[in-house]
């Protein structure tokens, strides 16, 4: 119902020969008008609040972009027998040591952002 439905509705129930039904009719547009009311503000808020979900949504695609990027970089780096060899010197053991570390970490945010123990 449109406003002017509901403010017309009002004045009937004020016509009508029968205060009971007049009174539950006027509460019954009353309600009717805040709930109105209520609606447009919400209305109102979205619009405020629309473009900023947009740009969430533009950011959340980005980041799951980029996690997919990390994702195929870790796993190629996984298979690469090359970096997996047994160390010869105190450097390379150490590089070795940061690159676990590293995949070690990555691998528990992807549990954790797919719900994985």
């Amino acid at each position: 119902m449109i406003d002017d439905e509901i403010r017309a509705l009002r004045a009937d129930a004020a016509a009508c020969e029968f205060q009971g039904y007049a009174f539950e009719v006027a509460k019954l547009a009353d309600e009717a008008l805040r709930r109105g009311e209520s609606l447009r503000l919400q209305r109102e808020a979205f619009k405020e609040v629309g473009p900023v979900l947009e740009q969430a949504r533009g950011y959340i695609a980005r980041l799951e972009e980029a996690l997919h990027e990390i994702y195929t970089l870790v796993d190629r780096q996984t298979e690469d027998e090359g970096l997996w060899f047994i160390t010869k010197t105190t450097s390379e053991a150490y590089l070795q040591q940061a690159l676990r570390r590293l995949h070690k970490v990555i691998e528990q945010a992807r549990a954790a952002l797919e719900g994985k123990p």
